[in-house]
């Protein structure tokens, strides 16, 4: 999009009519700006929230209900960084929400230390949890409900978003037999790591369900209050950073939403800027690549607590 304020009007043009969507991560920052705008441009939604922090998910539903007070909004709460608690969740959601049209992956960290286990008995790093196992284990288990959507209310009635980086990916930079990255771990493998993987799983979940839309998005620099994880000393310069340089949530919401909105299902995964334009030149992953971290993904997100 070239501006915000052609992004703003073509997603006031959409005019969705009683969407159904689930937000993983929709109790701040970008996932929740996201929400408001899906209640913002629709008639009669229905928005579920996941995330860890009630307070945050009130305020959210707050500014849901001042922008659509005919939406009906519900907030799911659970940390999932640890597939103990995502696995009753997802399986909760499927079966209570039959037909799913929009579903916004969009739970991170933004943290300078180590890897991390996500718990005592859970011991992937919380930060690769969070920005692709957690996400994929909640494409795969709700794939079902948005096929339904389709059925029963058209071509392109369901989508799928991640929320990281489309953009920097890189294919020879990732170890190949260490994915998890118990012996090569540092911050930049993690963050290329789930980078990759996510472009890569969007590539299958989209051959497998051609009829489902899949967008791996970047946000871009954005005021939000990300940099709350980092230590004291570093906080204050990193949101003094944000606030200067960084687009306002609600701006990046809306042309990510007219990005997401603008293509098309048919069977190619799809991958978004941080103005909702197409990333050019992007370089895909053989079948080989994507078998490899299917079957490692699948391993994790399956794996039984120790």
């Amino acid at each position: 999009m070239s501006s915000i304020a052609s992004a703003k009007a073509a997603n006031s043009a959409l005019k969705l009519k009683s969407p159904v969507s689930v937000v993983v991560g929709g109790t701040n920052g970008i996932g929740a700006a996201l929400a408001v705008k899906l209640a913002e441009y629709s008639t009669d939604p229905t928005i579920h929230l996941v995330g860890r922090n009630a307070t945050a998910a009130d305020k959210v539903i707050q500014d849901m209900k001042a922008v659509n007070s005919t939406g009906t909004y519900h907030f799911h709460q659970c940390d999932v960084g640890l597939p103990s608690k995502i696995h009753p969740l997802i399986g909760t959601l499927s079966s209570s929400i039959p037909v799913i049209t929009h579903l916004i992956l969009s739970a991170g960290i933004f943290t300078t230390q180590g890897r991390t286990p996500a718990s005592p008995s859970e011991p992937n790093d919380v930060k690769m949890m969070l920005h692709h196992y957690s996400r994929f284990a909640f494409i795969r288990g709700l794939t079902g409900s948005l096929e339904k959507a389709v059925e029963e209310r058209g071509k392109d009635s369901a989508r799928v978003i991640s929320v990281l980086d489309s953009t920097r990916g890189d294919l020879g930079k990732m170890h190949w037999e260490d994915l998890d990255l118990k012996k090569k771990y540092s911050l930049a493998n993690a963050a290329n790591h789930c980078i990759v993987m996510n472009d890569v799983v969007f590539q299958r979940f989209a051959s497998q369900h051609p009829t489902v839309s899949f967008t791996h998005a970047y946000p871009g620099t954005v005021a939000t209050n990300i940099g709350n994880t980092l230590p004291f000393y570093l906080r204050g310069p990193a949101q003094l950073l944000l606030k200067t340089m960084g687009e306002t949530s609600s701006n990046c919401a809306d042309y990510l939403f007219a990005g997401y909105h603008r293509g098309v299902a048919d069977g190619n995964a799809r991958f978004i800027d941080n103005h909702g334009d197409d990333v050019r030149g992007k370089k895909l992953a053989t079948e080989e690549q994507i078998e490899k971290v299917w079957k490692h993904t699948e391993e994790i997100v399956d794996a039984k607590p120790v």
